[in-house]
């Protein structure tokens, strides 16, 4: 911190000892002066004059040596208050800056400053400065918290919940934490958005509870089909069989799901597993159309590839990622196509991106679950759970498959209508 600068002495030494021998001087002269006129009052008056002679002279050597030491120091006091006026611009910038919330009030609960992160976490539309902080903000956890940090200054953590003028949740972590400003107690609020952390943690937490469901469907119907076939084998060969082949197909959904699980990992690594080339998105639609088209044809939903041969759709992607979303699009729209149905699948140029579109005329999406049905496990409505004989994780492997080749997913849907899916990848070179 800066130091104020130190005031010098008035007047040396040699100058406080001349005026005294002045003053030595002036009194030596009016006794003489006395003395020839003669009578003490005479003698009075000449020292009167001689010491207002003096003091005045005294005066202003004082002025004159005090006004050239203060200039100086003027200086320095005037630098001094332009830095200090510096720093503390300075500092608000940064406050002002920053991503947390800022929060500071007095003892009262007034409002001493708060920053714009402050205001937009919680959701304070007016200025907040001058007022108290319950005209802003109304969480009784935090005010209660506010209250007994003035008693014992001890820093807390509060965790409050609010929705901002469109009704959006937002997930706050407060740390409370007393402390002085301009030399008198005040608490400091510092708020940080805990939303996305909080909504991380909610996944995660799903994506462990159905993990552990999927796993433990199959090994169960495992478990008690080998129980039967032990019992079966010798008395009913042909039973055993049945329940053998039940064996399999449990193992074989077994295997599906974990190499979907791994097949999304990878998706989620980002571009460390991908090798981007030159790829005809045309020609990838051909070979998953190829592979889906027994399947359409069981349930006689009609599989169809409108492609124009003469103008290519090339992409900058890595070739078997894109295979995976083209087989992932069109088997889901398969899967929840009603038999009798029709599935398109397409390929076009859009801008700087080649465009997968798939389109089918199945059992729709629910525009409030359209965000949904790209987290893991999520099967929505009743109707598309009926449809579902996948793994769950078809379309969010699709969603991170194209984010990490740098391009996007889009949906438009309605319940009994159908769904189209547009899957946009960066293409090799600009349109014309």
């Amino acid at each position: 911190m800066t130091q104020p600068p130190a005031i010098p002495p008035l007047l040396s030494p040699i100058q406080i000892g001349s005026v005294g021998l002045a003053i030595g001087a002036a009194w030596t002269l009016s006794a003489a002066v006395a003395a020839y006129f003669g009578g003490s009052g005479v003698l009075l008056i000449a020292i009167g004059g001689t010491l207002a002679v003096a003091v005045t002279w005294l005066l202003a050597a004082v002025v004159r040596q005090g006004t050239a030491r203060l200039r100086p120091l003027e200086k320095e006091l005037l630098a001094l208050q332009s830095q200090l006026l510096t720093q503390r611009a300075q500092t608000a910038i940064v406050v002002e800056n920053l991503g947390s919330g800022v929060i500071v009030l007095d003892r009262r609960g007034h409002v001493l400053l708060a920053n714009s992160a402050a205001k937009r976490l919680f959701a304070i539309h007016r200025q907040p400065v001058g007022h108290p902080l319950v005209e802003s903000i109304r969480q009784p956890e935090l005010l209660q918290t506010i209250g007994q940090l003035f008693v014992d200054r001890a820093p807390r953590e509060v965790i409050v919940e609010v929705r901002d003028e469109h009704g959006v949740r937002r997930v706050l972590r407060v740390l409370c934490v007393a402390i002085s400003y301009d030399g008198a107690a005040a608490v400091l609020l510092e708020a940080r958005d805990e939303s996305e952390n909080r909504h991380l943690e909610e996944m995660r937490r799903e994506f462990v509870a159905n993990v552990s469901h999927e796993l433990k469907t199959p090994l169960a119907a495992i478990k008690g089909y080998a129980e039967t076939v032990e019992l079966a084998i010798g008395d009913d060969p042909q039973a055993a069989l049945h329940f053998m082949t039940q064996i399999l197909e449990q193992c074989r959904r077994l295997e599906r799901l974990i190499a979907d699980m791994m097949t999304l990992a990878r998706a989620q690594a980002g571009v460390q597993y991908l090798r981007p080339t030159t790829v005809d998105l045309t020609t990838v639609i051909a070979e998953a159309i190829t592979t889906y088209a027994p399947i359409a044809a069981a349930k006689s939903i009609r599989l169809e590839h409108h492609s124009n041969q003469d103008t290519p759709v090339l992409i900058c992607a890595d070739r078997e990622a894109t295979l995976t979303i083209a087989n992932n699009v069109i088997g889901n729209a398969i899967r929840y196509t009603p038999e009798g149905g029709h599935v398109v699948a397409s390929s076009a140029r859009d801008g700087a991106f080649g465009v997968l579109v798939v389109r089918d005329n199945g059992v729709g999406i629910p525009e409030q679950e359209q965000t949904r049905v790209f987290e893991r496990f999520y099967r929505g409505d009743k109707a598309r759970q009926r449809s579902n004989k996948g793994t769950g994780l078809g379309l969010a492997i699709v969603k991170n498959l194209a984010q990490a080749q740098g391009g996007r997913i889009e949906l438009q849907s309605r319940p009994k209508q159908g769904s189209t899916f547009k899957i946009y990848l960066p293409a090799t070179v600009p349109a014309k």
